[in-house]
C-alpha cells in the first residue's frame, strides 16, 4: 500500500533561556495555540487534496469549463450524482441501460444472454431493427378502406374498397360488382379525396354488359383528373356505352396510378 503523502503536520518549537517564569509560561501558552491553529490548518488542507482522510463530496462542482478527473466514486445516492445514474440508470441497482435517447459507445462486450448490463445480444439487435422498419413502414404507407357503390343499376351494389399509399403511389383494391343494368352508363362513386386523381388514366379490367349474351369482355376502367368519380367503358359498343338491360358487372381488380 503506497505511503499517503500529506504536508505535514507544522509544531513550533520554543527555544529560550528566559529566566523570568512568567514570559517563559506566555511564551509557551503562545507556542501551543499556534501549534493547535497550524495543525488544524493542515489538516484541512489535506482533507480537502485528499491526502488526508475521506474527500468531501459537494452537491455542485463548477469546473469553470476545466476538465474533471479522477472523481472519487459516490458512496451513497445522495452524493452529487451517482456514476451509474449518470450513465443512464433508472436506479442504483438496476441491471439495464437506458440512454435517454442519446448513443452509448464503447460498450463491453456481452458475457451472457442474462447480463442485462452487457451489450445487446443477436435477438435484441434484430427486435430493435424490426422496430424501426416497422415504424419507419407506419411513416411511409397511409392505409384505409371506403364504400364503393355501382351507378346504372335496378338496385346499385356497394362493396368494400380498399387502398394504400406510398408517397405519390396509389394502389386501389376495388372489389366485384354486379347487378341489373337500367341505364347505358356505369359508373364507381365513394372514393375519398385522398386518393382522387390529379390526372386521367385508362386501366384495362374485365366486365359484363347485357349485349352478346352477357360475354365477359375486357374493358377500360377511367380515372378522371380531379373527379372521385370512376367511369367504365363498354367492352362491347364502339361508344362505350352500356345495355340498359341484362346483367352488368365489374370483376375484382386492382389497378396502380400516381398522385401527381
Amino acid at each position: 500500500m503506497a505511503v499517503r503523502q500529506t504536508i505535514g503536520v507544522p509544531v513550533i518549537s520554543l527555544r529560550h533561556n528566559i529566566l523570568d517564569p512568567q514570559v517563559r509560561q506566555a511564551l509557551d501558552q503562545l507556542s501551543q495555540e499556534t501549534t493547535r491553529w497550524l495543525q488544524r490548518i493542515a489538516e484541512a488542507v489535506d482533507t480537502g487534496n485528499g491526502l488526508r482522510g475521506e474527500p468531501t463530496f459537494y452537491a455542485d462542482i463548477n469546473a469553470k469549463g476545466n476538465r474533471l478527473t479522477q472523481v472519487g466514486i459516490p458512496k451513497d445516492d445522495t452524493d452529487a450524482q451517482l456514476k451509474g445514474l449518470s450513465l443512464g440508470r433508472a436506479t442504483l441497482g438496476a441491471k439495464a441501460w437506458d440512454a435517454k435517447n442519446l448513443p452509448i459507445v464503447n460498450l463491453p462486450r456481452e458475457v451472457s444472454t442474462q447480463d442485462a448490463t452487457a451489450s445487446l445480444n443477436q435477438e435484441q439487435v434484430r427486435a430493435m431493427i424490426q422496430s424501426m422498419l416497422r415504424d419507419a413502414l407506419d411513416l411511409a404507407f397511409i392505409s384505409g378502406t371506403f364504400v364503393v357503390t355501382g351507378t346504372g343499376f335496378v338496385a346499385n351494389p356497394t362493396g368494400t374498397a380498399r387502398y394504400v399509399i406510398l408517397r405519390d403511389l396509389v394502389v386501389l383494391f376495388l372489389p366485384q360488382l354486379s347487378g341489373t343494368s337500367n341505364a347505358t352508363t356505369f359508373t364507381l362513386t365513394g372514393m375519398p379525396v385522398v386518393i382522387r386523381p390529379t390526372q386521367t388514366s385508362n386501366h384495362v379490367v374485365v366486365l359484363t354488359d347485357g349485349q352478346n349474351t352477357s360475354t365477359d369482355g375486357y374493358g377500360l376502367l377511367q380515372l378522371t383528373a380531379a373527379s372521385t368519380t370512376i367511369t367504365m367503358v363498354c367492352p362491347v359498343t364502339s361508344d362505350g356505352s352500356w345495355t340498359s338491360s341484362g346483367s352488368k358487372t365489374l370483376y375484382a381488380t386492382t389497378v396502380a396510378y400516381h398522385l401527381a
